[in-house]
Order: C-alpha cells, then structure tokens, then sequence
C-alpha cells in the first residue's frame, strides 16, 4: 500500500496556499496525499488558476501564483487530475466541473500579459507535458519535492522550499505568504 501523506493537524494559511508536489508525478503526488491535502490541493489550484486567468483577486501574493505563471496548461492538468482522484476516492468535495470547465474555456480573461491553456494536453501525464515543455522550470526540482514530502509528513511547513529562496532545507525562509 502506498504511504498517504497527511497534515489535516496543520491549520493555517500556510497549508492553504499549497499545491502539493511530493513526487516527480503529478498523478503520483495526488495519489499520495490525505483526503483532506487532496481537496486543498484542489481548492489551491483551482483558486490560483482563476487569479492567473484574471478572474479572481486576492491571491496574487501566494506562492502558487508565482509558480505556476506561465504555466496555466500543466496547473489545469494537476487539477483535472485531482478531480479525478477525489472521484476515485468517492470524497464528497463540490468540485465544480462545470465551472472549472468554464474557467479554463472562456478565459482567458486577463488584463495584462498572455494566458494560454492548451486543452488538447488537459488530460497529459507528467512525462507527456514534459515532452511538450509545458511544464515549469521548477517541476523536478528535487529540493522542492522533497521539502513538500518533508512538510506532509512531519506537518512542519517552515521544511517548504520555494524555487526562489535558493536554499535546500528548512532553516531559513521567507514566509510562505510573502512568495519571495
């Protein structure tokens, strides 16, 4: 049996504003978490791609935004994948399909800049997205799979390391909030 990773004890801000990536897979990371990480997960990642495709304020200071700019095709995979994992699991989350749907095809509705979700690879593996460069330069970046591994299994999220702190443990870090 695979290990399920859990820290519905963690409650705060901190957890809220995470897409967990314990693995190299996206499949594979979603599978290993708790009901409870999963549904945040989604609830993350479903909040951020609406901030990145202009249809919602107030997040643009989570670090999940910053990661995943740019790279709205490989986030709307990692959610299609979560909906399908809460699906398998039978979690009673109102997973909005119909809006979510919306979202990623009526937007973009962005002010600034470009947003492009490519439908056709919604329902790619992580192998596949890599072979079409859709995903981030960050995705593999074992420093941060790792700490993600780290924080769900000890609950201590001060081990979550962002692309941008250039550090490899947990000692000294920015607040999560703070995305810097």
């Amino acid at each position: 049996m695979a290990h399920s990773y859990s820290v519905g004890h963690v409650v705060g801000q901190e957890l809220e504003s995470i897409t967990w990536l314990p693995h190299l897979s996206i499949r594979k990371s979603l599978q290993s978490l708790g009901d409870y990480e999963l549904q945040q997960s989604w609830r993350v990642g479903y909040h951020t791609i609406r901030t990145l495709v202009g249809c919602r304020n107030g997040v643009q200071e989570w670090p999940t935004v910053r990661l995943w700019a740019g790279f709205e095709t490989s986030l709307s995979s990692y959610l299609v994948e979560a909906i399908r994992e809460m699906y398998c699991r039978d979690i009673p989350e109102e997973v909005e399909w119909d809006l979510f749907t919306a979202v990623i095809h009526d937007g973009p509705r962005i002010q600034s800049g470009q947003v492009y979700i490519d439908h056709q690879w919604l329902f790619s593996s992580t192998k596949m997205l890599k072979s079409q460069d859709l995903l981030p330069e960050w995705f593999g970046w074992r420093p941060l799979h790792s700490s993600h591994k780290m924080a769900l299994q000890t609950g201590d999220m001060s081990a979550v390391c962002w692309p941008w702190e250039k550090r490899v443990n947990g000692s000294v870090r920015a607040r999560v909030l703070q995305g810097r």
